[in-house]
């Protein structure tokens, strides 16, 4: 797993061992981590990512079953292929079904409610950080994760800012901003762009009634997280 989504695998209980793979690392880095790899003699690899440099990593892992998707010809790297088309209008967690399909799994043996571990510390932090805040009782939460994997997936700072404002003042919504340390330039534009709407009137008013939690990314990669939470 790479070193950025690695934290989200700490507490996973079906994982025995997490191996952490920094792409960026020098050529004689990745000889080295290749040669880790193949001593493990692992008997299949399941490569969920479409990269050529991915395919290349998992086909020199010395598994004897090596299964993937094939997408643009990069299935001669696997023993097990996939049928792959980019996923702009499938969800991601479907799109990983078909690889577990290719071998020979259905819907029916499988649990497909999606899970995400907290350690009771996480849990503890949540808490306090919440109680420190003076944020008790319920109150309808929103959070925000405006970052993305790449630039073209990235909405207006100002489009968040809108949502933001409008759930605050007709739902009286507690707003939480989040992101990795990649993100902050994202998440500052936002602040930003709600300083710059918060100084315009509004006679909207709160309504009680509403009583839900929201999520609102643009990402596909943070809905399998949301749905579990």
């Amino acid at each position: 797993v790479n070193p950025v989504t690695a934290g989200i695998m700490d507490n996973n209980p079906y994982f025995n061992k997490i191996i952490i793979y920094n792409k960026d690392i020098s050529l004689i880095k990745k000889l080295s981590f290749i040669g880790q790899v193949r001593s493990k003699k692992f008997d299949m690899v399941l490569c969920l990512s479409e990269c050529l440099s991915t395919l290349l990593l998992c086909y020199l892992s010395g598994a004897k079953i090596k299964a993937g998707f094939n997408w643009q010809g990069r299935g001669v790297f696997l023993t097990i292929k996939t049928p792959y088309k980019k996923p702009e209008k499938r969800y991601l967690p479907d799109i990983f079904l078909d690889l577990l399909r290719s071998l020979g799994l259905s819907e029916e043996t499988l649990d497909l409610n999606p899970e995400f571990w907290l350690s009771g510390r996480d849990k503890k932090k949540i808490k306090e950080f919440l109680v420190n805040k003076g944020i008790t009782g319920y109150k309808p939460k929103v959070v925000i994760h405006p970052g993305a994997g790449w630039e073209p997936r990235r909405w207006p700072p100002e489009k968040f800012a809108q949502i933001i404002k409008k759930l605050v003042e007709k739902y009286k919504a507690i707003v939480f901003i989040i992101g990795s340390q990649s993100d902050k330039g994202s998440v500052d534009k936002v602040i930003d762009k709600i300083k710059e709407i918060s100084k315009e009137n509004s006679g909207a008013r709160g309504n009680p009634e509403f009583n839900k939690n929201i999520f609102v990314c643009m990402d596909v990669f943070n809905l399998p997280q949301c749905a579990a939470l």
